[in-house]
């Protein structure tokens, strides 16, 4: 219901439907930011990427969560962490 809740925000309290992401973002990319200082990933636009990993997320968790769930949360989660730790560049090319 949560989904729901977020997406109706945006026509109803924009403000609040754009605080909500914005402070997801803020948290990600704080956390991006200490995983490349670690040396656990490389360095890039870590606004970027805060984006898009919500994106993934919203989109996964509605599609695959609320909309149907004929996957498991483990077989989505798993195919979501390659796409991000492997991309889909063909090695070697």
């Amino acid at each position: 219901n949560l989904y729901r809740i977020v997406a109706e925000a945006q026509f109803v309290a924009e403000d609040a439907f754009r605080d909500y992401y914005e402070s997801f973002e803020a948290s990600y990319r704080q956390n991006l930011a200490l995983a490349v200082e670690s040396g656990e990933i490389r360095e890039g636009d870590c606004e970027i990427w805060s984006w898009a990993l919500i994106g993934m997320t919203v989109f996964l968790g509605m599609r695959f969560a609320l909309w149907d769930d004929e996957r498991s949360i483990e077989e989505t989660a798993n195919a979501a962490a390659d796409l991000i730790s492997s991309g889909m560049a063909v090695p070697g090319k």
